[in-house]
């Protein structure tokens, strides 16, 4: 082991010590606030522990059932001490989040990023205020890191493998579809995302073949229809069993989904004006930039309750016009389409402005926990939250846009193009699929890890590039 390698490796596990004590800190001093979402997961956490998988299944259909599993198993965990759930599954988030700083560090060393670099980047991963809150409240986003971060290094493996036999394009296909699998049963819009994530290997198995690279080209399509077999299996066996348990053919509820796309849809489809044109982008910051602009009202009705509520009222309509409650969801969507049908530049202006709100995933006040007196103190400093808030999203949308043309040059070596390549389209895939409804910063944060990479490798790469100007 070079002494590179060795000081990357104590740079992350002193990092990773870093965030182990902190977040424990949290753990005891923090308390979660059971509202909202949370009531929900608690619940079905609670059914699963009581009544297993058939009983979850039987009164759905229900959400993803693998972050209530988590709970369940915390309940069970804590039932044999006595002690509350919530102490086991935010140590269980500690251990989601740690796992998913060693797979980042793995990336980061791929990128052959400096270790000041790696330790700052891994460490604002780890004390982000985001990410904080994403482990000490009771919602299923926290999850998805370590998914998320596999799905992009084993496509980036198995990608820049010259010399691969037959069973290790297996393992890596068999690898990254338990990894996509994971993710849908976290997030089940990525059910749609993954297709296309993978879509690029069908295509360079094409390209490959015709320039006669043909055992190449098969091992991609093997790659390719394993992992797409494998997930789409697994995810029709799942739809099938809630469809012979409760009659829904899904992997979630089928309602929240195609209310949101629905509402949204609504929403922005409505008769254009520069009034909301100009609403429309002062709330990409959150509702409290718009509020400085805007009345409550006004501001209310371009957020999440607004489209939700439209959302209701259609599906409201649908059920007294006599469609069956199965198949709701799917019209309420065809009735999305037509909508969009109809107003295509309107729809599409909306639909972009609401996409830059990804760039604002960073934020103190997203709520549902209580944080000691010291810290939320901190959190609601005025300058602290909306400085932070503000550095984040342009640092991010500065990164994706540096990094997206170093792409296209020859400044950057074919590791560390492939680990962007493959993270920038895992960013665009999933912003874009959020885009489809009214985004929460929650929604966010599955690609946070990700985020934090782009970041960490623009300034890795800018701060060499100046080095490298200085001593010539």
């Amino acid at each position: 082991m070079t002494t590179d390698i060795k000081k990357a490796w104590w740079t992350t596990f002193l990092v990773c010590l870093l965030t182990a004590i902190y977040w424990t800190y949290l753990i005891f001093a923090s308390k979660m606030d059971i509202s909202a979402d949370a009531i929900d997961f608690e619940y079905l956490g609670r059914l699963l522990r009581e009544h297993g998988l058939k009983g979850y299944l039987v009164g759905g259909p229900h959400r993803e059932w693998l972050f209530p599993w988590t709970i369940s198993f915390s309940m069970t965990v804590a039932n044999s001490w006595n002690g509350s759930y919530q102490y086991v599954q935010k140590f269980l988030h500690l251990g989601v989040v740690l796992f998913s700083q060693i797979i980042l560090a793995l990336l980061m060393r791929r990128l052959k990023m400096s270790t000041v670099v790696m330790a700052g980047t891994l460490l604002y991963f780890g004390f982000s205020p985001a990410v904080v809150n994403s482990g000490m409240s009771l919602f299923s986003e926290i999850l998805s890191y370590p998914f998320v971060l596999l799905i992009v290094s084993l496509a980036v493996k198995f990608y820049q493998k010259d010399n691969i036999g037959l069973g290790e394009v297996l393992v890596l296909a068999v690898g990254s579809a338990l990894s996509v699998l994971g993710f849908i049963f976290v997030k089940a819009a990525f059910e749609i995302g993954y297709v296309v994530y993978f879509s690029p290997f069908f295509i360079l198995a094409i390209v490959l073949w015709i320039k006669g690279n043909k055992r190449k080209g098969l091992f991609f399509l093997i790659f390719y229809f394993c992992v797409i077999f494998i997930v789409a299996g697994m995810c029709h066996i799942y739809k099938q069993v809630n469809l012979n348990m409760n009659g829904h053919y899904s992997i979630t509820d089928d309602i929240r989904g195609p209310r949101a796309i629905y509402g949204n849809a609504s929403r922005r489809t409505e008769p254009l004006s520069i009034e909301k044109v100009k609403l429309a982008l002062v709330s990409v910051p959150g509702q409290g930039v718009c509020r400085k602009f805007f009345t409550d009202q006004a501001c209310e009705s371009w957020f999440f309750a607004q489209s939700d509520s439209i959302g209701d009222q259609h599906f409201s309509e649908l059920a007294r016009s006599g469609e069956p409650i199965s198949k709701i969801g799917h019209r309420a969507v065809k009735d999305a389409i037509g909508l969009v049908q109809e107003h295509p530049f309107r729809y599409a202006l909306f639909y972009g402005i609401d996409l830059l709100n990804n760039f604002f995933w960073e934020s103190t006040n997203i709520g549902f926990v209580t944080y000691p007196l010291w810290l939320q103190k901190i959190y609601q400093m005025e300058f602290f939250k909306d400085g932070l808030r503000l550095l984040l999203s342009f640092l991010t949308a500065l990164a994706l846009v540096y990094n997206f043309f170093l792409l296209w040059g020859n400044a950057i070596d074919r590791n560390q193009r492939l680990v962007l390549a493959w993270s920038l389209w895992m960013i665009f895939i999933w912003a874009t699929l959020l885009s489809f409804i009214s985004i929460l910063t929650r929604y966010i944060f599955p690609i946070v890890p990700l985020f934090l990479l782009q970041i960490g490798f623009a300034w890795h790469h800018l701060s060499s590039r100046l080095a490298s100007n200085q001593r010539n």
